[in-house]
């Protein structure tokens, strides 16, 4: 795959060739969760070029495991892959809240027909201070300037992950040729 900006990737949709940039992804999101989803659409660049050594990935061949239920990762995910809406994606934890948390996890197994691989952020890239300024938001006990200090942070974290490179973001594990429904078929 090439990545011909930090912003744009590349992926086939029934062998057509599709170019996706950044732009397009908060107005598929219209969401507030900007942030998750940006990081979402950073972890399916990484795993666009672990699966493209050989040939582009194709979303055809697709299936996402996400361990993080959050929308903005989800829309990003369905952005690139169309997993989501061709029934090819399944969260690890079905029944976990879909709110931000520090035990939340960041990672995600992507199957391109008889190859998987592991993607996880690497942890560190998010401080402390992230999960602190979350926990008290939308509590009554909620200083008024909490929120503003979150959304400046996640505005950091953000052009902070433009600025670095996907191997420097993500942890890519290939996994062989095991699929994630070979791998999760017994947990769910």
């Amino acid at each position: 795959m090439k990545l011909l900006t930090p912003e744009i990737l590349e992926i086939l949709e029934d062998g057509q060739l599709q170019r996706l940039t950044y732009a397009g992804l908060p107005a598929f999101h219209r969401g507030n969760a900007v942030w998750e989803a940006c990081v979402g659409y950073c972890a399916m660049q990484a795993t666009g070029w672990a699966l493209s050594h050989e040939q582009l990935w194709d979303r055809k061949g697709l299936f996402v495991v996400s361990a993080h239920p959050g929308p903005g990762v989800r829309d990003a995910i369905e952005f690139v892959t169309r997993c989501v809406s061709r029934k090819r994606f399944q969260l690890l934890e079905p029944h976990q809240p879909a709110v931000c948390n520090q035990h939340m996890q960041f990672r995600w197994w992507v199957t391109h027909y008889d190859r998987t691989v592991d993607v996880e952020f690497k942890n560190g890239f998010v401080p402390a201070q992230f999960f602190d300024l979350l926990e008290p938001v939308g509590s009554d006990r909620e200083p008024p300037s909490d929120s503003l200090n979150l959304e400046k942070l996640k505005a950091d974290l953000t052009e902070r992950l433009w600025d670095e490179p996907l191997t420097a973001l993500f942890d890519l594990t290939p996994s062989g040729k095991s699929t994630v429904l070979d791998r999760f078929a017994c947990t769910n």
